[in-house]
């Protein structure tokens, strides 16, 4: 269960401020172990699911299934929903050529398996196939009023930055072109025809990973991208296996230092400074945005010089 599509279900529903930040804080900030033969594994952070055996769990799943149904519906599917499965149902003429398209569409949708990897600032094209008789449009998943590019039979127009073209909607390819691809414009776009969806595209900006090298006593510069809630951690270069020690989460202009061996050394000044880097703060310093689940930038930093 993808927490960032239940926070967004749960905000469509009407739920906001307080109520949502409790559900959002309910959620978040949670780590499991495994226990096998007497040993216990180091905490992980947990980013999917909700907390078993609990009296929400139940009652946050069937929220996050509750749009299902009106997603197979808006392809034109009929279906029956039991609890661990699902029937697709739909009747079609011989001489319908899209039955496979179709139910592609539905899984993609369901699945949320499409997605398109972007450079940042590079240009980026969300792929669709499928041959639209009538007007389609393009818009965000969560934003469906607001269309960025629409055609019909006689042209297409988009709004800045999106790009779509004519030729290419009548050869039944209406692939909508993002011309410079950054983190305002991630998320879940989806493209219909005559009303009924029939593309759902997730655009994915690819990870930064930068090098930096140092000598001791210089400061550490981690850049944050212009985002919402990231969060900074660090894997020393000697250490064995990533074990993500979390440095601090800035939100916005708000920085909160999570390790204390940071608290006099770490400041934001459009990036996240540490102070009079040492050899031991060599290592790989991970920059992930909190509220989309992803890795933006990995800061690869060398010190010069040896421990002693």
């Amino acid at each position: 269960m993808n927490r960032q599509t239940l926070l967004s279900t749960l905000r469509s529903l009407g739920i906001h401020g307080g109520a949502w930040q409790w559900f959002a804080s309910y959620l978040e900030g949670r780590s499991y172990q495994v226990t096998w033969r007497g040993s216990t594994s180091a905490p992980r952070r947990l980013s999917t699911g909700v907390p078993q055996d609990s009296v929400l769990g139940p009652l946050l799943f069937s929220l996050y299934t509750r749009s299902l149904g009106a997603v197979i519906s808006s392809h034109g599917f009929s279906y029956h929903c039991y609890a661990d499965d699902s029937q697709l149902i739909f009747s079609i003429p011989p001489s319908d050529t899209n039955v496979s398209a179709r139910i592609s569409a539905v899984a993609a949708t369901v699945s949320g398996e499409r997605s398109v990897k972007a450079k940042l600032h590079h240009p980026a094209v969300l792929t669709c196939d499928w041959k639209c008789p009538d007007s389609l449009k393009w818009t965000l998943f969560e934003k469906r009023d607001s269309v960025l590019a629409q055609c019909d039979q006689t042209s297409c127009r988009s709004e800045e930055g999106f790009n779509i073209s004519h030729d290419q909607y009548l050869k039944g390819n209406p692939h909508l072109t993002i011309t410079a691809a950054d983190y305002s414009t991630r998320g879940l776009y989806t493209c219909q025809c005559d009303g009924k969806e029939v593309c759902d595209v997730r655009l994915v900006i690819e990870t930064q990973v930068l090098s930096r090298e140092i000598t001791p006593g210089e400061p550490i510069d981690v850049h944050l991208p212009l985002t919402d809630l990231v969060e900074v951690s660090f894997t020393a270069s000697d250490a064995a296996q990533p074990s993500d020690l979390q440095i601090c989460t800035v939100n916005g202009e708000k920085i909160q230092i999570i390790n204390p061996d940071y608290k006099e050394r770490a400041s934001r000044i459009n990036t996240l400074q540490i102070k009079e880097g040492r050899v031991s703060d060599g290592g790989s310093y991970t920059v992930r945005d909190v509220e989309n689940e992803e890795t933006l930038t990995i800061v690869k930093v060398h010190v010069r010089g040896k421990r002693v």
